[in-house]
């Protein structure tokens, strides 16, 4: 590797930063930020979408990778969690979670920037605001596989989307502690399928939420890191502990999915990346 980058990533607790310090009060809850641009259109994002974390840009014919990744918290109530790096490759915004009928989803002009095949992208729903409604509800997806397969996850069988109340915005919805319904913090997927590649419509089934303003976020998962405990640094090196060094592509508009242990109630932390390339 001929070149390499270092970033220290600060937590803030706006929607336009990428390290997430929204309060959480369940164990699996995850959480997550993003942008929303036009209505139920699915809209791409780069590294230069607004809010996107700086990875040194493009280095094509190269390859970039990531080397060493570390995390740290003074926060008492940050531990013990897990992170999780992921390309945001766009989202579907302003889904309007107060209505219970279909609502369709639209890919004009505009498909995956990144993993094009879909093959590994899963999905996430996010949280404008708080969301009130029922204690668990379920709902329903309809998308495209990577194989250009259509697939319909009903409210029934392996595949079920719950939904819970959250107290504040931020939150990704179909995270939760439910027994035999929550998880997180992707859609249920058979590994079959692959990956999604494009997704055409959202319901949400059998009861409303108070949300008028969730979206549907699209992503790659690139590396998870536990987090044990407050003051402890959490570290890890890709080429002598996993001999794996997880890609970034050009391009990527990368994020922190965060599930506490624990109530997470602004819980900064700070920590690096180092990118490597050649």
């Amino acid at each position: 590797m001929d070149g390499s980058d270092k970033r220290t990533l600060i937590a803030g607790a706006g929607h336009t930063k990428l390290i997430i310090t929204v309060p959480s009060t369940a164990q699996v809850d995850f959480e997550g930020t993003l942008r929303v641009k036009s209505v139920r259109n699915f809209t791409p994002y780069t590294d230069q979408t607004p809010g996107a974390m700086w990875h040194g840009g493009n280095v094509s014919p190269a390859t970039k990778h990531v080397l060493n990744v570390g995390v740290l918290s003074q926060a008492a109530s940050f531990a013990p969690a897990e992170l999780m790096l992921v390309d945001v490759l766009g989202c579907y915004p302003n889904i309007d979670g107060t209505i219970l009928t279909s609502q369709n989803l639209t890919n004009t002009g505009a498909a995956l920037p990144r993993y094009t095949d879909g093959v590994g992208v899963q999905a996430y729903l996010v949280l404008s605001s708080a969301s009130g409604g029922a204690s668990t509800f379920l709902g329903n997806l309809d998308f495209i596989d990577a194989g250009n397969n259509p697939h319909f996850v009903v409210a029934s069988g392996s595949y079920i989307l719950w939904f819970s109340p959250s107290g504040f915005a931020g939150r990704i919805w179909n995270a939760g502690v439910g027994v035999n319904s929550n998880c997180g913090p992707f859609v249920p997927l058979d590994s079959a399928w692959g990956g999604i590649k494009s997704v055409q419509m959202i319901d949400f089934g059998n009861s409303a939420s108070t949300c008028t303003d969730v979206a549907l976020v699209l992503c790659k998962p690139i590396l998870s890191l536990p987090v044990t405990a407050v003051l402890a640094l959490s570290e890890r090196n890709f080429l002598t502990q996993d001999m794996y060094l997880p890609r970034i592509y050009d391009g990527a508009c990368l994020n922190w999915l965060y599930s506490c242990g624990a109530a997470a109630v602004m819980s900064p932390f700070h920590g690096y990346l180092d990118f490597v390339w050649g």
